[in-house]
């Protein structure tokens, strides 16, 4: 009989997988454990972001314009770590899309919510 080992799978979320070490937080952290793990097991990838999952290519702001000619009424948030000023116009003046900038809290995120479905 073959011995049974464990697995692990880990999700990472947010954590992301990039060489370069500049503006690459998780490349600059102290993470022993990880890399013991990294170094020590079996281990692969998985893209879970953009085209990889059906995304368009590019920003969100054009994932969002997308979204308004496809589906008129959805109520849209977009997170951003760049700002409104990046966004177009028509976004940031529509009031079915609401922008958190990032970071945000969960009240931040509530009140996104409130104003792109208010209850009713």
């Amino acid at each position: 009989m073959q011995r049974r080992r464990p697995v692990m799978l880990a999700i990472l979320d947010g954590w992301g997988w990039r060489e370069d070490a500049a503006d690459n937080a998780v490349r600059q952290a102290r993470t022993p454990n990880y890399d013991r793990l990294w170094a020590s097991c079996p281990h692969s990838l998985l893209r879970t972001s953009g085209k990889d999952v059906g995304l368009p290519d590019g920003r969100g702001d054009g994932l969002a314009a997308q979204l308004l000619e496809t589906r008129a009424g959805m109520p849209i948030i977009i997170a951003t770590g760049y700002g409104e000023a990046h966004l177009d116009a028509s976004l940031r003046a529509n009031p079915r899309i609401a922008i958190l900038s990032k970071p945000y809290d969960m009240a931040q995120l509530q009140a996104a919510i409130e104003a792109v479905h208010p209850a009713g």
